[in-house]
């Protein structure tokens, strides 16, 4: 399976999201953002009874190597209804590989410490 290489946590996300290095490019993006988060609550009665207004949503976004986001284009893979970063990966045919903070700060760059 391919890879994506967990590297930090980005700025500016509401609920969980994590930058990832694809290997190979996804979508021709070597970067990805998947960010999982809670329905955005307006507190108005009638928008938030609206279909699909209450539901988790997973969403990949292309990205930059920064941790900013590239495009809000939601990229294949994406899904509403849980909240589930690994399974936005795996629609997408990737798997995640850990990277620890030494092999980020390491000369010859990040080395994958596979956990599974």
């Amino acid at each position: 399976m391919n890879k994506a290489y967990k590297i930090k946590k980005p700025d500016n996300f509401r609920g969980e999201a994590w930058l990832f290095r694809m290997e190979p490019p996804y979508e021709e993006h070597d970067y990805v953002i998947v960010s999982a988060i809670d329905p955005y609550r307006t507190h108005n009665p009638v928008l938030d009874s609206l279909p699909g207004m209450n539901d988790p949503e997973t969403y990949i976004f292309s990205a930059r190597p920064d941790g900013t986001v590239e495009d809000w284009h939601e990229l294949p893979g994406s899904f509403a209804g849980d909240k589930d970063i690994p399974r936005a990966l795996h629609n997408a045919g990737y798997e995640i590989v850990e990277v620890t903070h030494e092999d980020q700060d390491a000369q010859e760059g990040p080395r994958p410490v596979e956990h599974g």
